[in-house]
């Protein structure tokens, strides 16, 4: 299940990057199945699931985001 959200946050944050590399924000809306997964991003706490992540710049960062 873990590996699911993984994947499928992983997924999506790389559309979003790649097409908002000149953005300033970026949105990353991540479910999960049951609900209530904890979503971290570059080892931040920032929601439960289901709910939409705003995230910085891709140009902010150096190395690739990372959800667990």
């Amino acid at each position: 299940m873990l590996t699911r959200l993984t994947i499928a946050a992983t997924s999506a944050l790389l559309l979003v990057l790649a097409s908002a590399a000149a953005a300033d924000d970026a949105t990353v809306a991540v479910t999960s199945h049951p609900e209530g997964a904890k979503i971290y991003v570059n080892g931040y706490f920032k929601a439960r699931t289901p709910a939409t992540v705003v995230i910085g710049s891709a140009t902010e960062v150096e190395q690739p985001y990372t959800f667990t």
